[in-house]
């Protein structure tokens, strides 16, 4: 029988919580966010008005009168702006510190995590030093070789997922085909004697040394696409960080997406922050996909969840709160109305939310 979810509410619009966070950067990553986030897209997400790349000057103390006549130029090739008639100039930084009144660690922060420049097309400034991501399935056949190689879990893995502090069944995890890696040596001499090395290295499986990335990450968990595996994911057992680890240079695609075929149109579907609320979710009933990030989420897939009732369902606290804010947006540009979850104070997220009710 199922349990009745989380309850949902209508998204309302909130000012983006901005998590005060100190980022260490040098000089070489500063120029590099300078260089990449496109002005004119950030300007018009922060409310200027841009026509013919120009705007009305922010700075109103030097304009008497308000800037009547749109004096505040774009040059989108240095990726800077400035004001003709008062002098102000400056960076993708410099305009978010003016416009949102907050300080330059604030500024960094915000816009190196994704919260405000979510589904920007970035700019190719710094070619040599980022390589375009290879495209999820790309290498499906090592994946899949992979995964039938491990051929189910580990112990360890099964008590971990079934668990108190998750709380899936085996139906559930054998319907994702959650595996683990339960002898490393013999898994990673597996792959070099599969495929090449530059095969293996393509596909994002190994590290610079050639050897498989998942020597602590023994959870894996397989995203599929038309029936083939796309992407991994491993998850540690052992506490360390960082917990979840990605296959390296490939892009991070939906995880269940391929699920939303089986829906009518009108039927809701939720969009989690993690897999695992995603697969608890699943095993109660109901129909959920998670994304890795919220810079991970493109805007052409929001194209896709435009037939079904969305409640975005990320975890409870500032950094989901303000995730959910931004994909809220995404999908306010496309005309699409979303809802959002509503958990208890004091619950995490929405495995947390039904292992409460066990309690």
């Amino acid at each position: 029988m199922r349990k009745n979810p989380p309850p949902t509410k209508l998204h309302l619009t909130r000012e983006a919580v901005s998590l005060k966070v100190v980022l260490i950067m040098d000089k070489q990553n500063l120029d590099q966010l300078r260089a990449e986030i496109p002005i004119l897209e950030l300007a018009e997400r922060l409310g200027l008005e841009i026509r013919r790349k120009q705007a009305r000057c922010f700075n109103s103390q030097a304009h008497a009168h308000g800037d009547q006549k749109p004096s505040l130029g774009f040059d989108t090739k240095t990726n800077r702006y400035k004001c003709f008639a008062c002098g102000v100039s400056g960076s993708v930084i410099d305009l978010y510190m003016a416009i949102k009144g907050v300080d330059f660690n604030t500024a960094v922060s915000d816009l190196s995590e994704g919260r405000i420049t979510a589904g920007f097309n970035y700019r190719a400034s710094y070619p040599e030093a980022k390589q375009p991501k290879k495209l999820a399935g790309d290498y499906s056949e090592v994946n899949e070789r992979l995964a039938l190689f491990c051929n189910g879990r580990s112990k360890e893995a099964t008590d971990y997922l079934t668990g108190p502090r998750r709380g899936l069944n085996e139906a559930i995890l054998d319907r994702f085909n959650i595996f683990s890696i339960k002898d490393y040596q013999k898994t990673n001499q597996y792959l070099k004697d599969s495929f090449s090395q530059e095969t293996l290295k393509a596909s994002g499986l190994v590290n610079d040394k050639g050897n498989l990335i998942f020597y602590r990450h023994k959870v894996i968990i397989p995203f599929y696409d038309k029936g083939k595996i796309v992407f991994l994911q491993g998850r540690n057992l052992d506490g360390t960080h960082p917990k979840y680890l990605n296959l390296a240079g490939v892009e991070k695609p939906v995880f269940n997406l391929e699920n939303l075929t089986k829906l009518n149109n009108g039927d809701r579907v939720y969009i989690c922050e993690g897999v695992f609320d995603a697969m608890r979710l699943e095993q109660e009933g109901y129909t959920a996909v998670a994304i890795l990030g919220v810079t991970d989420f493109r805007p052409e897939e929001v194209d896709i969840f435009k037939p079904y009732e969305v409640v975005l369902a990320l975890d409870n606290d500032e950094a989901g709160l303000a995730m959910s804010d931004e994909i809220a947006k995404l999908f306010t540009l496309k005309g699409k109305e979303v809802k959002q979850k509503i958990l208890p104070n004091g619950i995490k997220d929405i495995t947390d939310y039904y292992l409460s009710l066990t309690k």
